[in-house]
């Protein structure tokens, strides 16, 4: 039952109390979607947001497959993700080094 509120791999008062949703990213065959989730404390944000990427399972509730820092511009503004499906069972997403950091780091998600 937590696991349907919380995702396995997020921490609970952050997922909880500032989450805000983000699009879905749906895999090449349709049969995979991955709900973003922005962390967004307010006011009182600044910097990147913190960013979890889940997978939803009706049984077993929801677990991170990625998190990292994304900016305002995705969070805030609705640009698209910087997400590339590789193919069916994986991604490449792309994601910032840091709260405060324009550097980028590439990410290679595997869902089997």
């Amino acid at each position: 039952m937590f696991r349907s509120i919380v995702p396995a791999g997020a921490s609970p008062y952050p997922f909880l109390m500032a989450r805000v949703k983000g699009p879905l990213l749906e895999s090449p065959d349709g049969k995979t979607r991955l709900q973003v989730w922005f962390n967004d404390a307010g006011a009182a944000h600044s910097g990147n947001h913190w960013t979890w990427i889940v997978r939803s399972h009706w049984l077993l509730g929801g677990s991170v497959v990625a998190q990292g820092y994304l900016g305002g511009e995705h969070a805030v503004f609705g640009q698209p993700i910087p997400a590339r499906w590789i193919d069916e069972g994986s991604l490449s997403i792309t994601f910032l080094n840091g709260r405060y950091s324009g550097d980028q780091a590439q990410a290679i998600v595997r869902l089997d």
